[in-house]
């Protein structure tokens, strides 16, 4: 029997959910009084009806649906996978946005923090701290919005931005990507006050540029991080002694863009201009998944038995957000679900409650 898979389309003109399952048929509305399938992929997408984006999710049972009401931007699921962080517009005369904690059971917000600009946030696993990036800086706050350290930290311009804040399993430490004169760099800091450290790959005392996209390995001390010289790519890598190498693998191309690491801790997603390549272990041999290069993700689920990239036609054309399976020996990932929107941004974050 051929695998079983979905796909979710957003008509651009009527953003209605169309849900074809096994070959055909469309998903009806629930019920009055039925309980709503809980999200368990949350993403920014924009329609002709949200020009300037919106927050949907797709749900366990395969649809996908708006998350809240009007714009916004989705960064973060708090660790029990009760909250997300979403950026808002304040829609204030000089403007500015607001970093909200979204309950999507409940449909209430908490305001967190507000500045002109927020590019970035994300929750600790230990569910104690939110790291933001604000208008060019980052602080560490409360899970309820205080202060409890402002980091010395310039935030990158571009694209090196994105990404840019990594907390370890524990939440003890958080990897900071920050400006430097020629590009970007990583450092790492502690919720409450110590000196960073400064991550490089050419050594602690000689910050290189162009070094961004840290992700720490669930379980240890192992941080991979990605090289940028011009378009290529190289992917690196700390495990807490010494000056961070370049990660072992074998048969990954010199253009790669992100390295997620599985919840396993062993396995890592590696995205590049090539397309998506897995890897069953920082010094195994890199396999080749998807052949075209991802928009936005590598994202894990919970569970580590999906991915999620974004990808679009090299002709133009709508965003695809792809959920995969990949293969447990080297062939190609195996499509679960296909949802289409006019754009996807990332990131692409999965309910860590499953």
């Amino acid at each position: 029997m051929a695998p079983r898979f979905a796909i979710a389309v957003l008509s651009a003109v009527a953003a209605a959910v169309v849900l074809v399952v096994g070959g055909g048929g469309s998903a009806a509305p629930p019920a009055a009084g039925a309980r709503v399938s809980p999200p368990l992929l949350a993403f920014t997408a924009r329609t002709r009806n949200a020009p300037n984006g919106a927050v949907f999710a797709l749900r366990r049972n395969g649809t996908v649906a708006p998350l809240g009401n009007g714009p916004g931007r989705v960064v973060s699921w708090s660790p029990d996978g009760r909250e997300l962080l979403v950026v808002r517009p304040t829609f204030d005369t000089g403007g500015g946005e607001e970093l909200d904690a979204f309950d999507p059971a409940r449909q209430r917000s908490r305001s967190l923090w507000q500045a002109t600009t927020i590019t970035d946030a994300a929750w600790s696993p230990d569910g104690r701290y939110i790291a933001v990036a604000w208008d060019g800086k980052v602080s560490v706050l409360g899970r309820n919005g205080e202060v409890v350290r402002a980091l010395g930290e310039q935030v990158p311009a571009g694209s090196a931005a994105d990404g840019g804040l990594a907390w370890t399993a524990d939440g003890s430490r958080l990897a900071v990507t920050y400006a430097t004169p020629g590009g970007s760099g990583i450092a790492i800091e502690q919720p409450r006050g110590v000196l960073p450290r400064i991550m490089s790959p050419c050594g602690r005392e000689r910050p290189c540029h162009e070094v961004s996209a840290p992700d720490w390995a669930p379980g240890s001390n192992a941080l991979v991080m990605v090289r940028r010289d011009g378009a290529k790519g190289s992917a690196w890598w700390w495990t807490g002694h010494g000056p961070p190498q370049p990660l072992p693998a074998g048969g990954l191309p010199d253009s790669v863009r992100s390295a997620m690491w599985a919840p396993d801790g062993h396995r890592l997603a590696i995205s590049t201009a090539e397309g998506l390549f897995l890897l069953r272990g920082p010094d195994a041999r890199a396999v080749r998944i998807t052949a075209t290069q991802p928009l936005a993700g590598p994202a894990w689920s919970a569970d580590g038995r999906l991915l999620a990239i974004v990808t679009r036609s090299a002709t133009g054309g709508p965003d695809v957000l792809d959920v995969l399976a990949p293969d447990a020996g080297s062939g190609p990932a195996r499509l679960q679900t296909s949802t289409v929107f006019d754009r996807i941004a990332g990131p692409l974050v999965w309910n860590p409650a499953g």
